[in-house]
């Protein structure tokens, strides 16, 4: 989808590490994940928000779930809420290309 594009680039943009996960992972896979990328955030579609609701009981450390295609629901942000905001108050890293990880691909979903 284009706001899973917008999204991957944007986390990289400011400095964060951008992972995938295979939609057909069950929620304790995704949870194994979560915890294993150290992620403080998920991106999801409206489709698997309940999985990923239920991932994020056993893993503390994630700060919110983003919703694609969707509005705002349960305790999570949609996309197109964070598409409204202009991002003034956040300064953007200084990003070392050589030395910083971008990416940290588990499964693109189709292995």
């Amino acid at each position: 989808s284009i706001e899973w594009a917008i999204t991957y680039f944007a986390v990289i943009a400011i400095g964060g590490i951008a992972t995938t996960a295979n939609p057909l992972y069950t929620a304790d896979e995704i949870q194994h994940q979560l915890k294993d990328a150290h992620a403080t955030y998920i991106a999801t579609p409206i489709e698997l928000v309940s999985k990923v609701k239920q991932a994020a009981k056993k893993y503390t450390k994630l700060k919110k779930i983003i919703v694609f295609g969707g509005e705002a629901l349960f305790d999570c942000i949609s996309f197109n809420t964070l598409m409204g905001d202009k991002g003034d108050a956040f300064k953007l890293p200084t990003i070392n290309a050589k030395e910083d990880i971008a990416a940290l691909p588990y499964s693109s979903g189709t292995t």
